[in-house]
């Protein structure tokens, strides 16, 4: 199954503001969501929204994608979400895609 994986307006924002380490972190990730969207676990209270523990330059953060299935065959990379910020820039992306 053939998966198309595209990025939000955020998360490119926040890509360009990587190191050139961190962004191998980030496509490696890619190819692991591309291949099977469906191996990491989903963010709790969501439907459709996964998870991707990811240390980037020390900080723990999420990458956290969209899968829109089985309507249609494609990922939305959300973004990079801190934890020490507890979501709450996921929150408010979140409410201004999905509501």
């Amino acid at each position: 199954m053939d998966f198309i994986i595209e990025s939000s307006d955020y998360f490119i924002k926040q890509s360009k503001k990587l190191d050139k380490k961190s962004k191998k972190i980030i496509y490696d990730k890619k190819k692991l969501i591309k291949e099977n969207p469906f191996r990491f676990p989903k963010l709790a209270g969501y439907k459709f929204i996964f998870k991707i523990n990811i240390t980037i330059d020390n900080n723990y953060s999420r990458l956290i994608y969209a899968v829109y299935y089985p309507d249609k065959k494609h990922i939305t990379i959300l973004g990079l979400f801190e934890r020490k910020h507890d979501y709450k820039d996921f929150k408010k992306m979140y409410d201004l895609i999905f509501k």
